[in-house]
């Protein structure tokens, strides 16, 4: 499992690299790895807002969740239509 929350604003290049660095990484692991973000992204539907994102990887396949626009204080959300699609992966 990784986490991380409005990190990416400090790192070289914005952390655009980063989504790379960790598939590259994660489809070599033999165990599935989760990553949950809360992250600013450029073209927010509200200035400053984050988006909580989630990437699934497993034996070679990777998902990617987009779930939410957030308050970076998380204070409020608009959820996506993701939200079902990942909910439903989890359940079935």
């Amino acid at each position: 499992v990784i986490y991380n929350t409005y990190m990416t604003t400090y790192l070289p290049e914005k952390g655009r690299t980063l989504q790379t660095i960790i598939g590259d990484w994660a489809q070599s692991q033999m165990q599935p790895v989760i990553w949950f973000q809360l992250e600013p992204v450029p073209g927010a539907s509200r200035f400053g807002w984050c988006a909580i994102t989630v990437d699934f990887w497993e034996s070679g396949h990777h998902r990617h969740w987009q779930l939410a626009m957030s308050h970076p204080h998380v204070t409020t959300l608009e959820f996506s239509d993701d939200l079902a699609d990942y909910l439903e992966f989890w359940t079935n």
